[in-house]
């Protein structure tokens, strides 16, 4: 099934394709006009993903190089595990 099919027969889907860029630079392929979207995603930082984790307290204590609670230390660690998966 290719995703021309699924963009016209079946719009209640709804489908993210992601791919290499390197077929542009290596050879001229022809484009689907008026169907592609772009979306540009960027890496998420440790302390935004802190912040969407609903731990914004802790943000602060990644900027500085102090020492703090062991308990501190320990939730960082466990949200670096989630954040490193």
């Amino acid at each position: 099934m290719s995703l021309r099919y699924i963009f016209e027969k079946r719009l209640e889907l709804h489908v993210i394709a992601a791919g290499s860029l390197i077929d542009f630079e290596l050879e001229s392929i022809s484009f689907p006009v008026g169907r592609v979207d772009f979306y540009y995603l960027y890496p998420l930082p440790f302390t935004e993903f802190i912040t969407a984790m609903g731990k914004e307290g802790l943000v602060k204590y990644c900027n500085e190089q102090i020492q703090y609670p062991q308990a501190i230390h320990n939730q960082l660690l466990s949200l670096l595990r989630d954040y490193t998966l």
